[in-house]
């Protein structure tokens, strides 16, 4: 009788461990680097502007085949920090758009350190950003 309910009691802690470890690969096997997929889509609900989620849009496809970066990552505070400024140049429309994210360097080294970049998106006339992209320097 004792190992009917011993039995029982190990057939039920592992359904449960059956039903929660999805759960947990899930919460602890998903890769820093999929930090680069912002849902666009929910930023422009919450209000915020559509010009700077068109650069980063733009920013992803441009690293997606950039030849001097491995990967990039946005920050959790990028769309908060973006800076834009509008100014118009014969009867053209110019926005230039300042973003700031992470990118590890195609280099020939082992270790390979997420690096703060600055991203620029320049959109003329509501056309696609141009996105050009320098590797931050800190102040010390």
């Amino acid at each position: 009788m004792q190992s009917k309910r011993l039995f029982s009691l190990l057939m039920l802690a592992g359904l449960l461990m059956a039903s929660l470890s999805p759960l947990l690969v899930n919460a602890k096997g998903v890769p820093v680097s999929l930090n680069l997929s912002k849902n666009f889509r929910n930023l422009i609900i919450q209000g915020e502007r559509s010009e700077i989620v068109a650069c980063m849009v733009a920013s992803n496809r441009y690293f997606k085949n950039a030849p001097d970066f491995a990967e990039m990552r946005w920050l959790d505070s990028t769309s908060q920090t973006a800076l834009m400024h509008e100014k118009e140049v014969d009867h053209h429309l110019t926005r230039i758009i300042a973003l700031h994210a992470e990118a590890i360097p195609n280099t020939n080294t082992f270790f390979k350190p997420w690096t703060p970049v600055k991203i620029e998106c320049i959109q003329v006339d509501e056309g696609d950003p141009q996105v050009k992209v320098a590797v931050a320097i800190e102040a010390k």
